[in-house]
């Protein structure tokens, strides 16, 4: 995602920095690229906890997430959608403990895997970047990518919050002001599509009902038309 650059020996000055534009695939198209870095998780949960740490299963992330403590959550309530962008949870394959000096480690045992999940100290805070979380552009499930608020952003023609197929949608999060959660699941693109359909129909009532008033009647005159003349014909 980062370009190697070169000096030409024509210029003392350093050529630009060229990466990768965001969102391009990388590591064999399993992530995507972010400001010059490939968001893989796997390379995350080694940078942080160490060489014998890599990205752990769903089940596992889904259970330290819904905790919402210091060692697992999203920033607020985690739900299916969200959980992969909260605190990243990491599966550990060494028989030694975790050692590093500022975060604090949970270690969480389940379906035969040891899970890892840190929180930065207090003390720590001022010093260090919080790498506990799922970093930006890291792929959350098939067509979303976590955005910097903690929750999955859906390609177009998906929406969220689980990202489900949906051939209108711009794509998009909760968070962009396009889409709100609706009590039933219902997505607000739904809704926004289902009330000029609503009001087409009345619209369409109101217009053809006077036409097919007036048919009616234009019909009926013309069956006395005919009527009075028969009479006529026959006196």
């Amino acid at each position: 995602c980062d370009f190697p650059e070169y000096c030409n020996g024509s210029s003392t000055a350093c050529v630009p920095d060229v990466k990768s534009a965001d969102l391009e695939p990388c590591n064999n198209k399993t992530a995507y690229c972010f400001e010059g870095v490939c968001q893989d998780p796997d390379a995350q949960c080694a940078k942080l906890f160490g060489k014998f740490a890599k990205v752990s299963t769903y089940l596992c992330t889904q259970e330290v997430n819904f905790q919402q403590d210091v060692f697992g959550n999203c920033g607020k309530k985690c739900d299916y959608g969200n959980a992969l962008c909260g605190t990243i949870v990491c599966h550990w394959t060494h028989s030694k403990i975790v050692l590093i000096t500022n975060y604090d480690v949970q270690y969480t045992y389940l379906g035969g895997h040891i899970c890892l999940s840190g929180y930065l100290r207090p003390e720590a805070g001022g010093l260090v970047v919080d790498a506990s979380r799922m970093n930006n552009g890291t792929m959350c499930g098939v067509n979303k990518v976590c955005n910097n608020l903690l929750n999955c952003h859906c390609d177009v023609g998906y929406s969220p919050p689980i990202c489900e197929p949906a051939p209108l949608s711009p794509g998009g999060s909760y968070d962009d002001g396009f889409w709100y959660p609706e009590p039933k699941g219902e997505s607000l693109l739904r809704k926004r599509y289902a009330a000029p359909q609503r009001n087409g129909l009345l619209i369409s009532f109101y217009i053809f009902l006077p036409i097919l008033i007036l048919t009616a009647i234009v019909i009926f005159k013309w069956d006395k038309i005919r009527f009075w003349n028969r009479e006529g014909t026959v006196s």
